[in-house]
């Protein structure tokens, strides 16, 4: 989960710059800038939601793990 949280928010930037903008610049992601926007802040979101819950994750089976 830590890794495909990371791809999903670096892959918002990237799609910036293969579109020829800045990275995290979201109004290529869409045909309305506003949309675009409101698709970027929702993907990078979810990104940052995926790892921050895997690494919860990690650490709770590495605790777990530790007592045996």
């Amino acid at each position: 989960m830590i890794p495909l949280g990371v791809l999903i928010y670096a892959g918002t930037g990237v799609a910036g710059l293969l579109m020829g903008k800045n990275y995290l610049d979201y109004s290529v992601l869409a045909q309305d800038s506003a949309h675009g926007h409101e698709l970027g802040i929702f993907l990078v979101e979810a990104g940052v939601l995926i790892t921050v819950a895997g690494t919860m994750i990690a650490l709770f089976y590495a605790f777990v793990e530790r007592d045996r």
